[in-house]
């Protein structure tokens, strides 16, 4: 088999989300099918040289030569020309890994739909350009040979939105945990790390990229009622994203803001190690396609609060306190919970390192290439 993996956050610098299911997804393919090709392909970087040459040598990563608003543009407006203008044809499918925009192929087509979030919650993603993310969309709908999609509150909210029933073209397939969250930590890496509470003192882990949906205004206002009566910090791990200034302000006018801690983007290895240190894990987005996060908390032994919207209780399970994000009152009494019950937390960590093994990169790449199959048979 021989197959194009097209994702422009597959070559971020600092890759999350769609990017990292990309790579994981890939490198679980390739494992389990080395006599096949799966090469993966983007149109836009922000790594400097030497990270692109890293890109070419761990994964083969191939770059098309015009930026990504010319070439969004010509698979938009003209249609043309096809992948294979600059990937050749030797490939048998063409599976687009994060359907922002049209991406143009004479080959079958493969869409994986993470949400829909720019167009069924607009007032979340103020940044983005809904219009060319719905003719993406509309595309995959007329021609995509399969959609998968990482949820089935993703799969209903795509169909619902799209007035669509997709019947046997719809493929539901969960993401996995990286196996290296299920192994102890080395808990050194996090040394090197500036901003970060003392050893002994507990703290709140939060984790995503800035934005207006991951609802971090409302934890520091939990936290700032919360002071007197619990010793925890916050650790937030993630880089600014759009949309951020209530965030700022928000911190810089907080009598909490000195329990804050913002250590920026962090690598795997240092985000295991905090999963497996911080006292619970604060989840309390308003929308999310998947929420990989969940599962990374589940492995590190962390027991999770979490919104009950979007796929969020279809991923946590019962390994997590489910809240209204909008409800001040539950957010703050479900987190005085989880750090003052210890017995609650221990539930949730045991029931959490039993959930996480229904999710595997393994089992994901396998359905995924159950769907190639499908397709090219």
């Amino acid at each position: 088999m021989n197959v194009v993996l097209y994702s422009d956050p597959f070559a971020r610098k600092t890759p999350f989300g769609t990017g990292r299911y990309a790579r994981h997804l890939l490198t679980a393919m390739r494992k389990l099918e080395p006599e096949s090709t799966f090469t993966p392909w983007s149109t836009w970087t922000d790594c400097d040289p030497a990270g692109q040459q890293k890109l070419r040598d761990d994964f083969d990563w191939r770059k098309l030569p015009l930026n990504r608003k010319l070439t969004g543009s010509a698979w938009a407006f003209l249609k043309n020309p096809p992948i294979e203008f600059w990937a050749g044809n030797a490939h048998e499918l063409v599976h687009v890994g994060e359907c922002v925009y049209p991406v143009r192929t004479n080959k079958p087509l493969v869409v994986t739909i993470h949400d829909i979030g720019p167009l069924s919650h607009t007032e979340l993603f103020t940044s983005v350009r809904p219009w060319l993310m719905k003719m993406g969309l509309q595309q995959a709908i007329k021609e995509a040979a399969a959609i998968i999609a990482v949820s089935q509150s993703t799969a209903d909210i795509f169909q619902e939105y799209f007035k669509v029933d997709l019947k046997e073209r719809m493929h539901v397939i969960y993401e996995g945990v990286n196996a290296k969250y299920l192994e102890e930590p080395d808990y050194s890496v996090l040394d090197v790390i500036k901003d970060l509470p003392d050893k002994d003192t507990p703290f709140l882990l939060t984790m995503g990229a800035i934005s207006p949906r991951k609802n971090l205004p409302l934890v520091i206002e939990a936290l700032e009622q919360l002071a007197d009566t619990i010793p925890h910090h916050l650790v937030h791990v993630g880089i600014p994203h759009w949309d951020t200034d209530e965030f700022f302000n928000k911190l810089k006018n907080s009598p909490f803001a000195n329990r804050i801690h913002l250590p920026g983007y962090l690598s795997d290895d240092q985000v295991h190690a905090l999963y497996n240190r911080a006292h619970a894990y604060i989840f309390p987005s308003l929308f999310e396609g998947f929420g990989l996060p969940l599962l990374e908390a589940m492995a590190g032994g962390c027991p999770i609060v979490t919104s009950n919207l979007s796929s969020m209780p279809e991923i946590a399970g019962d390994a997590a306190i489910l809240i209204d994000p909008f409800n001040l009152q539950e957010m703050k009494d479900a987190i005085h919970a989880v750090c003052t019950d210890e017995a609650l937390a221990e539930k949730l960590r045991q029931n959490g390192a039993r959930r996480v093994q229904e999710f595997s990169w393994e089992q994901c790449a396998k359905s995924t290439l159950d769907v190639y199959r499908q397709v090219t048979s």
